[in-house]
């Protein structure tokens, strides 16, 4: 298995001795929660409503050894360069020996212990601590399914594929994608015009994005930013270009997402896109990351 950390695009390997390797990591495995619960006046004990996942501390023990080309100094700056806290966040990332690789995003919390030993100039070990605000792990591999008229343009990497046409111009099509993750991923979803009324809907949730009511124009396209934090609706990636106006007040933007097992049985997610003045040009984009509560 490969350890790295990739951080401002410089990716950093720490299981070859070049010259960073990790010798400990924990807390990888499913995250602490946070059982979220209610009372009523005069109810003995609580109910229990909902559960949300605690950000993750990531410890791990760093070992820096000399190597060619490398002197005790320049270890000790390398070691405060990469781990040192600043705004830019890192990824950890783990390739297991399948080629399977699941990332992290964290931030370190600094506080480096490199004290200088007099004894030994050849090996460095420091505890490093990186915090995930967001504690899943990701297959850094983006999916991609398309949503078309032609259904020679259609989705990839969808087990079952079912395409309804009514006429030239609608767009009626449903796709069942088998989520394998282990926590629900929220997507990014485009919608390229022309098209008018558009509506996705995750039968197997009931959440849904309309746009009934308003077009898109040939040449322009809509981003759905589904991911926490974000919730954006905007025109042709310009995000103060706002759009959520045009959304439907019964939409989901909160909790519209790629649902996994066992909250959707197996993983399937039954999604199904309608739409009516669409053309060959016409298609929805809908992007995700296979996510893990632990590895």
């Amino acid at each position: 298995m490969q350890v790295y950390i990739l951080r401002n695009g410089v990716t950093t390997y720490l299981s070859e001795s070049t010259p960073l390797e990790v010798v400990h990591i924990d807390k990888l495995g499913a995250s602490a929660a946070t059982r979220i619960t209610e009372r009523s006046p005069g109810q003995d004990g609580d109910s229990d409503i909902d559960n949300r996942l605690e950000p993750r501390t990531i410890p791990m023990i760093i070992q820096a050894r000399i190597i060619p080309g490398w002197t005790y100094k320049q270890l000790r700056a390398l070691l405060n360069e990469r781990f040192r806290a600043t705004n830019i966040p890192i990824a950890l990332g783990f390739i297991f020996d399948d080629g399977s690789t699941y990332q992290i995003d964290t931030q370190s919390v600094g506080d480096l212990d490199l004290p200088i030993s007099l004894e030994n100039t050849l090996i460095i070990k420091v505890p490093v601590i990186l915090r995930a605000a967001n504690p899943t792990f990701y297959d850094p591999l983006t999916t991609t399914v398309n949503f078309q008229l032609s259904a020679s343009g259609g989705a990839f990497f969808v087990p079952s594929f079912v395409p309804t046409f009514f006429g030239g111009s609608t767009l009626d099509q449903t796709i069942v994608l088998t989520y394998d993750g282990t926590y629900p991923d929220f997507p990014l979803l485009t919608v390229y015009g022309p098209i008018t009324n558009f509506k996705i809907v995750n039968d197997s949730t009931g959440a849904k994005l309309d746009l009934t009511g308003y077009s898109i124009a040939s040449g322009d396209y809509y981003t759905f930013d589904l991911r926490y934090g974000r919730k954006l609706v905007y025109k042709n990636g310009v995000t103060s270009d706002n759009r959520i106006n045009e959304v439907t007040s019964d939409s989901q933007l909160a909790t519209f997402n790629i649902e996994a097992d066992p909250t959707v049985s197996g993983g399937l997610n039954q999604y199904h896109v309608t739409g009516t003045a669409a053309t060959g040009l016409t298609k929805a984009v809908l992007q995700y990351h296979r996510r893990f509560d632990g590895i």
